[in-house]
């Protein structure tokens, strides 16, 4: 395709139809008359050639995927300011130097880096949670974002500033409180409260943070809020919990809405309905947690539980509720060892004071597992105070679950009449093993019970269109 002379052509060019206010912004940018303090540089550089912003602006939009395994790069200093940021680990191959040279000579400066904080609000559903002041947690630069591309970004974020709506890739989206229709109030508890909403004609979960909870000042709400939508703004994976955007006034994260929790899903749907039966809704999970486990730096979760795993209306599980999580440093810093969770699903080495990392999110795993299996074959579950005549609730979880593993001699629980399967109960036991180190990572866990699952099931040797063996 020929480069264009016209702004208005060149804009058309680069914006069929998604990418149009990016375009827009790019043309604004080409129009803009040049301010004093930009003279002397435009005397000395020539216009950047039509191509180069074509380019460069597909390049912004649909920058190279970085490869599986990656090697972080040492932090860079960005011109023009004091800040360091940490370089991308694969920057994608710039431009020639005759062309880009114009375009790089305009000092980019470094995102700013946002202040961060350890979340201690709980989920919706009233977990307990930690009164140990907040961590300091930091987030790495989108990936989409190359900040050594040769973009002109200043420029470029004047003319989003200047009326073209927020830059792709710069974190949370940012709204506008009465854009949002709420609704009745559909779950609630000691730290917020989830409401039904709509959000430009579509249907939304609001969840607004309480302002009347001790504690609830404007700096630790906003802190809260900007913590949980940081880290769902950096997270893309299919069975976790997508987020919209925010607003500060009030403090509400606004969510894509779903169905219910898993114990909906197991107690009204069956899981019968799913691929796999139970493995389905477990094998979901796992790859959620997989893929965190799996960023650089790994995300602990530390508060997996059932009311923290939603359902959609296919019956797929997203995990959801990343107020409490926290990024893991890797060596020489020191591993976490603040209490956090709900009691029932926490790893002994949380409940002992002692440093944890990766594998306590997998003792939580095998805890919300065998719930499930005992609640499909009993109908009860562990969550809240139970029932008087049928039983259930925390008390006879932790008779059930933790007593037999916090023995001197740890065993393992009573095996539940669900769980018919030799292999996955296996696992299972692997994963509530009072040793850390004994336990599987979730990519291993996930693989293990993937493999029974298309043993036991057609569906996807077929989808995968291999011979079953």
């Amino acid at each position: 395709m020929q480069s264009q002379t016209a702004g208005d052509e060149r804009a058309e060019l680069l914006a069929p139809t998604a990418v149009r206010p990016l375009a827009v912004a790019l043309a604004t940018v080409r129009a803009r008359p040049a301010r004093e303090d930009e003279a002397a540089s435009a005397q000395e550089a020539p216009r950047t050639p039509p191509k180069v912003i074509h380019a460069l602006a597909h390049r912004a939009l649909d920058p190279p995927k970085p490869a599986e395994t990656q090697t972080p790069a040492p932090t860079q200093t960005v011109a023009a300011t004091t800040q360091t940021v940490a370089a991308p680990a694969a920057a994608p191959e710039p431009p020639s130097a005759d062309a880009a040279a114009p375009v790089a000579a305009a000092a980019a400066p470094a995102r700013p880096e946002k202040s961060a904080g350890l979340s201690v609000v709980a989920n919706v559903l009233d977990s307990p949670v930690s009164s140990a002041p907040p961590s300091a947690v930091k987030r790495a630069p989108p990936v989409n974002l190359d900040l050594n591309s040769s973009v002109d970004w200043v420029s470029l974020s004047r003319a989003i500033e200047e009326g073209q709506g927020q830059s792709l890739g710069s974190g949370p989206l940012a709204l506008e409180a009465a854009q949002i229709v709420r609704g009745k109030s559909i779950a609630e508890g000691a730290f917020a409260e989830v409401f039904r909403g709509l959000l430009w004609g579509q249907r939304v979960a609001v969840k607004q943070l309480k302002t009347d909870r001790e504690g609830a000042d404007k700096e630790s709400l906003e802190r809260e809020l900007r913590h949980e939508t940081r880290i769902l703004a950096a997270l893309s994976h299919p069975c976790i919990l997508t987020l919209i955007g925010y607003t500060a006034q009030p403090a509400q994260i606004v969510l894509e809405v779903l169905d219910g929790t898993v114990y909906d899903l197991v107690r009204k749907h069956g899981t019968e309905q799913c691929d796999g039966g139970m493995l389905g809704p477990l094998i979901d999970i796992l790859s959620g947690c997989a893929y965190l486990h799996a960023c650089k730096p790994p995300l602990l979760h530390r508060d997996l539980k059932p009311p923290n795993v939603l359902h959609d209306e296919k019956l797929r599980c997203k995990l959801c509720d990343f107020g409490t999580a926290l990024e893991l440093k890797p060596p020489p810093a020191p591993q976490p060892t603040e209490w956090i969770g709900s009691q029932l699903y926490v790893a002994p080495e949380v409940d002992k004071g002692l440093p944890y990392g990766l594998p306590a999110d997998v003792f939580s795993f095998g805890v919300l597992a065998y719930e499930l299996y005992h609640l499909k074959g009993t109908g009860v579950d562990f969550y809240g105070d139970g029932d008087l005549f049928e039983g259930g609730g925390l008390f006879e979880g932790l008779e059930v679950i933790r007593a037999p593993i916090l023995k001197e001699t740890p065993e393992l629980p009573v095996r539940p009449s669900a769980c018919d399967a030799d292999p996955v109960w296996e696992l299972l036991g692997e994963c509530l093993a009072f040793d850390p180190g004994k336990r599987p990572t979730f990519a291993q866990a996930a693989q293990r019970m993937g493999v029974v699952r298309q043993a036991a099931s057609s569906t996807l040797t077929t989808w995968l269109g291999v011979a079953k063996s």
